[in-house]
């Protein structure tokens, strides 16, 4: 089982995205005064709710991390759900995992920023959104923000790895503590 929030961010949006998804919506919302914290992926595939209700089917491999989020939220003083939402103008889904921030067995988050960024730039042609929100302060950024800034500079020239960390960084201590971010 993996041992924080982020590591099962980064494996159920890989999954996503091995399984045809081109959009990605990560949303992370602390809410430490009403003790709880949630975590929103939302895809336009039809994965999710696949690996959760038949993990371990051998056709191809499933995201057995998401009943493995399933138990941790449940321990963690919470629940996951997995809606597919049939918009008009691209139906997706979307998983929601809830938990008492304070609760003894919630991981961390882990290591985020380094997460979202694997996935951003391991993945050029997927549009990513990340938003945080920490107590009311939100940070955001999008793989669209960064193209519109790059112009035609790949995502994993080293420069702009370095650069994408250094901006991410800064947006998320400017709404959390910095020692979380270390």
């Amino acid at each position: 089982m993996m041992k924080d929030l982020s590591s099962h961010i980064l494996d159920i949006s890989r999954h996503c995205i091995s399984c045809g998804s081109t959009n990605a919506v990560i949303e992370i919302n602390e809410e430490p005064a009403n003790d709880l914290i949630t975590v929103t992926i939302e895809n336009n595939c039809k994965c999710m709710l696949a690996a959760r209700d038949a993990p371990g089917r051998p056709a191809k491999k499933p995201a057995v991390d998401i009943p493995y989020l399933e138990q941790v939220c449940n321990r963690g003083g919470g629940h996951l759900s997995i809606q597919r939402i049939a918009d008009s103008a691209m139906p997706f889904e979307r998983l929601s995992a809830t938990m008492q921030y304070t609760h003894p067995d919630r991981p961390p988050l882990g290591d985020i920023l380094s997460a979202i960024q694997t996935l951003i730039v391991s993945n050029p042609n997927v549009s990513i959104k990340y938003i945080h929100r920490v107590n009311g302060k939100q940070y955001r950024v999008s793989t669209e923000d960064l193209r519109a800034v790059l112009d035609e500079v790949p995502f994993e020239t080293p420069s702009v790895l370095a650069w994408i960390k250094e901006n991410m960084g800064a947006g998320l201590a400017s709404i959390m503590p910095t020692e979380v971010l270390l």
